[in-house]
């Protein structure tokens, strides 16, 4: 809410109020908002962003033109909410057989709404209930790697974004399976090995084939 006394009108009634600003680290005021009340003593200021510093000034606007700009207020900072969306484009998909490649879009500076803690996934096991959590603290993180997974099993994979006041919605769930093209793979890469212990002399080797 935007406080103030008005100064001379030019005996001419006020057409609008236009609220100028200086965002974050900018040294330049520009025009953020306006409203028609005449008799208004206060302005609810809206469309500011979460965790963003401002500070404001007021110019009075009548049939003549516009008036000179108020004096800036104190600058203050919007106060933090959820991040403004998950990281994007959220891929997953089987590096080996028990490992599985994800990759995303992450957020901009200013999409995170407060402080930043870092991502959050979620997978499990396609048919289960249990969701197991990795935490990422690096806010430029756009890749990572799940490990130590039950071999050759889909998962569903979710992203979040967290800063210190909570947690954005999720970017959707992504379905890693391992298809018949990368099975095929496997089996060749498993004949291989086997192919290599034999001609090594390795004859009590055990591999598992790929199912």
């Amino acid at each position: 809410m935007l406080n103030f006394v008005p100064g001379f009108d030019g005996h001419t009634a006020i057409r609008q109020w236009i609220v100028e600003a200086k965002i974050a680290d900018s040294s330049v005021f520009q025009v953020i908002y306006n409203v028609s009340a005449p008799k208004a003593r206060s302005i609810p200021v809206e469309g500011l962003r979460p965790y963003t510093r401002y500070q404001l000034r007021l110019i009075a606007e009548n049939v003549r033109g516009r008036g000179a700009p108020s004096e800036p207020s104190v600058a203050f900072e919007t106060k933090q909410t959820n991040p403004e969306t998950p990281a994007s484009r959220l891929y997953a998909e089987p590096l080996s057989a028990t490992s599985l490649s994800l990759s995303w879009t992450p957020l901009l500076a200013n999409q995170w709404n407060g402080q930043p803690k870092g991502y959050l996934i979620l997978y499990r096991e396609v048919g289960t209930d249990h969701w197991h959590e990795v935490r990422i603290p690096s806010l430029r993180a756009s890749d990572f790697t799940l490990r130590d997974l039950q071999p050759y099993t889909s998962y569903e994979v979710q992203l979040f974004a967290e800063n210190m006041f909570g947690r954005s919605s999720s970017s959707g769930t992504s379905e890693a399976k391992y298809d018949e093209a990368f099975l095929k793979h496997e089996t060749v890469v498993w004949m291989k090995e086997i192919l290599q212990d034999l001609r090594r002399g390795a004859i009590g080797t055990t591999k598992k084939c790929p199912s």
